[in-house]
């Protein structure tokens, strides 16, 4: 049985301002989100 998956939004820093993007798949969002820490992209996680 599927739950139903709340989507994820994720902001970084980019090119001088702060960007949003949002996943329903959390195994995604959780190696973006890892991704863009390692990169220094200050990423802060926003429940949607």
């Amino acid at each position: 049985m599927k739950y139903p998956v709340e989507p994820v939004t994720i902001e970084y820093d980019a090119r001088g301002k702060r960007v949003t993007r949002t996943f329903t798949d959390h195994y995604e969002a959780r190696r973006f989100y890892a991704a863009k820490y390692k990169a220094g992209k200050r990423p802060k996680v926003r429940r949607a």
